[in-house]
């Protein structure tokens, strides 16, 4: 059979049954709203299949409607048809029994007896786990999985400026790549803090996302809109084609090689696709080693990137809800998490950041987040001079642990195990080892050392006085 269906997309659309079919989407959908990437893959399977069929829309479900057996048996021939022409087996399943069959579906054809078949063990699984993104770690006697932070360096290595930038953004923030490439340089300049924080929804799913970029994401970002876009307008793409890839793009569109005098004729700088970084993740993985064959995913791809940080909340310990909340999930439990604030989403983030962060080790985790503390810590210094010279009540020692707590949970964490593992050896000793491996100066210890004398001395008091007024209380029962 040949398949040379003439009618173009926007002729296709005006056809009621494409009609109906879009307006189902939309009332279906959790807001009421069809997604562009939604519609993109409606899109895409809708227009191949209507072209194999060489029928329209309208025609293909009035004979669905007199014989659904038979539009089934035209699926399976859809079907093998897509992988004798090169497409993946699961996709294919996939675009069939999805996008395709949810036409059928919406248009009021009963398709509750077609049989879906069984997928294949996916082949990408397997060539994933040849290269794991995090790794088994047994250092101080302590099992533990880490970032796999060699392997994405050195594949890192591979990519353009632009693209290593990209990927620190897409793992530190688990972001779908269309998500992060649709931002416009104003998300850059507009945010004064130290991380970037993009309060959006995804296309995929419209779902809400409150998600910060790490500080090494941040800083890299905003030296790159300094250097690269310096010219930019604030609604400009943040990420645009690199001259390599307009020259490529031209070589594409005159059939010939970019030459100096060509200038004019070069394509401007466009917004970066995700079909654009794929390549450019996969070309990449090549050049770093990994075998690949045509049709074959790349273990290094940006799709990826968004399990890695899924993956690093639940070793973080986040709640799950407010991991949802980072990745814009769909859940009604993380819809109880959106109304808190900025700073206590921050709070969180803090903890998985270390675990992503592809530039420093696991042992260094305090150093990611001391620039941003020690302001932090000075004005905490403060107030503990000031109530070094004047009696803590309960009130004011509960106080100051709190908010020592609140600010460098990492720091105080690291401090106690520091004690707990080396508790036999000298103060002298001991400080030196605070500092090798926390990065402590001496004023830390000092202040630490008189934060911690001073909370035992109220602890002890206050234990005392609760032992007084119990005894006291049985007195006067008695």
């Amino acid at each position: 059979m040949e398949h040379q269906f003439v009618l173009a997309w926007e002729q296709i659309e005006q056809f009621a049954t494409i009609k109906h079919l879009k307006k189902q989407l939309t009332r279906k959908a959790k807001r009421q709203r069809l997604s562009k990437a939604t519609w993109k893959t409606y899109r895409y399977w809708l227009n191949k299949f209507i072209s194999y069929t060489n029928k329209t829309p309208d025609e293909l479900i009035e004979e669905a409607q007199r014989d659904p057996e038979e539009t089934e048996n035209l699926l399976i021939d859809f079907k093998n048809w897509c992988i004798d022409n090169g497409i993946d087996e699961n996709v294919a399943i996939n675009g069939t029994h999805g996008p395709v069959r949810g036409f059928f579906r919406h248009n009021n054809v009963n398709t509750i007896n077609w049989k879906t078949p069984l997928k294949t063990e996916r082949k990408v699984g397997r060539t994933d786990d040849n290269y794991p993104l995090f790794v088994r770690s047994e250092k101080n006697g302590k099992k533990k999985l880490v970032l796999n932070r060699p392997l994405l360096q050195e594949f890192q290595s591979k990519l353009n400026y632009r693209d290593q930038m990209i990927l620190d953004c897409l793992i530190s923030t688990g972001l779908d790549d269309g998500d992060l490439l649709k931002q416009n340089v104003d998300f850059v300049t507009s945010q004064n803090q130290p991380r970037l924080y993009l309060n959006n929804h995804r296309q995929k799913t419209l779902e809400g996302i409150h998600v910060f970029f790490s500080l090494a994401a941040s800083k890299k970002l905003r030296e790159y809109v300094r250097k690269e876009r310096v010219d930019s307008q604030p609604d400009d793409p943040l990420f645009i084609t690199t001259l390599p890839e307009r020259k490529k793009a031209f070589r594409k569109q005159y059939g010939r090689g970019y030459k100096n005098e060509d200038l004019d004729l070069l394509p401007k700088g466009n917004r970066l696709t995700p079909e654009g970084l794929a390549i450019n993740f996969r070309r990449a993985a090549e050049q770093f080693g990994i075998p690949l064959v045509k049709g074959q995913q790349s273990p290094l791809r940006p799709k990826r990137l968004r399990k890695v940080f899924e993956t690093a909340c639940t070793y973080a310990g986040v709640d799950p809800n407010i991991r949802d909340i980072f990745m814009g999930h769909k859940g009604s439990q993380s819809k109880t998490y959106e109304g808190k604030s900025r700073e206590e989403l921050e709070f969180y983030y803090e903890l998985v950041e270390p675990k992503i962060t592809i530039q420093v080790e696991e042992s260094d985790e305090i150093e990611v987040i001391r620039e941003e503390s020690q302001k932090k810590i000075s004005e905490i210094s403060a107030k503990l001079e000031e109530y070094q010279k004047r009696e803590l009540s309960d009130k004011d020692a509960d106080k100051i642990i709190e908010q020592m707590r609140k600010t460098r949970p990492e720091w105080i964490r690291a401090v106690e195990s520091a004690y707990a593992e080396a508790h036999k050896k000298t103060t002298i000793a001991l400080n030196e080892e605070m500092k090798r491996k926390f990065g402590m100066t001496d004023k830390d210890l000092e202040e630490y050392h008189i934060w911690k004398k001073g909370m035992i001395k109220k602890i002890k008091q206050r234990e005392k006085n609760e032992k007084l007024l119990t005894n006291q209380t049985i007195v006067n029962y008695n």
